[in-house]
């Protein structure tokens, strides 16, 4: 079986996250056209105090009222601290579409920055 690796898919370039709250949400993509098997999300954050949390969310279309985060699923990253690089490696859910959401935890700075891509297997 061969596999093709699409990268650098930038879901959310350099984005500015102030504070606490919802931050940012990604444009959709669709998992359907490129017949991924799995994927990984590869995310970095800058500023004076970071403390971000980052979701996933699937829909059947790309309409922002179909998105949803699936049942039991927790985030994709919890508490990000630092300004590292991390790599998150994920099974591909059986929904057509997916998105990724941004939220400043408590604590978070008004200067953060968060850069995110995504690299599908297929």
């Amino acid at each position: 079986m061969s596999y093709e690796l699409r990268t650098n898919l930038k879901m959310v370039d350099a984005q500015t996250i102030n504070g606490t709250g919802l931050g940012y949400t990604s444009s959709g993509f669709d998992l359907s056209s490129s017949k991924a098997k799995k994927y990984a999300v590869w995310v970095q954050a800058s500023g004076t105090t970071v403390n971000l949390k980052v979701t996933v969310e699937m829909s059947d279309r790309d309409t922002d009222t179909h998105y949803v985060v699936t049942d039991g699923q927790i985030p994709i990253i919890d508490n990000l601290t630092d300004s590292n690089p991390h790599v998150i490696s994920c099974e591909v859910p059986d929904m057509k579409w997916i998105r990724f959401r941004v939220y400043g935890n408590a604590g978070n700075g008004t200067n953060t920055v968060l850069t995110l891509r995504m690299s599908i297997t297929s």
